[in-house]
């Protein structure tokens, strides 16, 4: 009889799922996220610049629980929000616009500047406009972003 089950691509030893799930049974028993955290050290479940995979981990040992194999605390629970997530506007007025003409192929000093983070100059003015002008206006925007 094999001492290891494949899981994700994965050969794990039987040894170590029984040791980490005898590790939910003691009298402080590690958090989930600290035995998820044991079982990517224990099994060698790094990335090629040997981080732990966390994400990826996190889903064979939820395999691993439906089948079973390994036993761990529950997840805790995760509080709400206390306030719905949106853009911060810091109330001062927006920069006064010239008088623009209608295609921006005439505007001879046209330049983009890339905010790079939240310490940018720049930032909170993004912030105003977004914030104010945009249709969704506060919302939080989703996927990647050059601001």
């Amino acid at each position: 009889m094999l001492d290891a089950v494949r899981m994700c691509g994965r050969w794990i030893s039987k040894i170590v799922l029984q040791r980490i799930s005898a590790r939910t049974l003691e009298p402080d028993p590690p958090t989930r996220q600290e035995s998820i955290k044991e079982f990517c050290v224990r099994t060698h479940w790094r990335d090629r610049k040997g981080n732990l995979c966390l994400s990826s981990a996190t889903v064979c040992v939820k395999r691993l629980e439906r089948h079973g194999l390994l036993r761990l605390p529950p997840p805790a629970p995760r509080a709400p929000r206390s306030a719905k997530r949106k853009i911060f506007d810091d109330g001062l007025p927006l920069p006064a616009l010239p008088k623009l003409p209608k295609s921006a192929e005439r505007i001879a000093d046209l330049r983009l500047s890339l905010i790079v983070d939240a310490q940018d100059p720049q930032h909170l003015t993004w912030n105003r406009l977004i914030s104010r002008e945009h249709p969704l206006q506060g919302a939080p925007l989703v996927g990647a972003q050059l601001r």
